[in-house]
């Protein structure tokens, strides 16, 4: 797929600095960096719920999502 979007993202008009390029490049390794946080957040989340339900339930320690 970014084969395709390389053509709109890095278009010669906006050159020879790039700035608008960089920019759309440097967001979305911010929200690639942001969403990986929230699904490790989530991840953790579902450890202790895990871990809750074993520790109620008095059950040997299961299945754990790594992190």
């Amino acid at each position: 797929m970014s084969h395709i979007l390389t053509s709109y993202i890095w278009p010669t008009a906006w050159g020879p600095s790039y700035a608008r390029s960089c920019a759309i490049c440097i967001v979305a390794n911010a929200l690639c960096i942001l969403m990986s946080w929230a699904f490790r957040n989530h991840l953790s989340h579902l450890n202790q719920g895990l871990e809750a339900e074993d520790v109620r339930l008095n059950r040997p320690k299961g299945f754990r999502y790594l992190l």
